[in-house]
């Protein structure tokens, strides 16, 4: 996984109606199945059980880019716990750069490595 190597991710979402970009930048950690801290896990597990039936069904469709006519009757499995393949993507972040386009105005806030605290 590429994120083991260099953990730093870039988020980025526009919000029409406003007109307010958000670019956050941060260290990602990938939560696995496999995962060794139990308050990583619990946050795992938390997620997925915030997820509606549907959405955990997703889980165990066919992989991206399967014949749809070619797959296979997905495996039941238990909606209360996870699947393997849920990953749970977690992203601690170091600078906030929030842009009004309709304000015009552009605002970054920062963490310092000292104290983490607004710059």
């Amino acid at each position: 996984l590429e994120l083991k190597g260099n953990p730093k991710v870039e988020i980025c979402w526009y919000f029409t109606k406003t007109r307010e970009q958000f670019r956050i930048k941060g260290n990602a950690k990938v939560i696995f199945f496999d995962e060794d801290d139990e308050m990583w896990l619990k946050a795992r597990n938390d997620q997925w059980n915030l997820l509606s039936k549907d959405d955990k069904s997703f889980y165990s469709g066919p992989c991206p880019g399967t014949d749809i006519n070619l797959a296979t009757e997905p495996e039941a499995f238990d909606l209360n716990v996870p699947v393997d393949n849920f990953c749970l993507l977690v992203v601690q972040p170091y600078s906030v750069d929030h842009l009004s386009l309709k304000a015009n105005e552009r605002f970054i806030h920062s963490l310092t490595d000292k104290n983490d605290q607004k710059s």
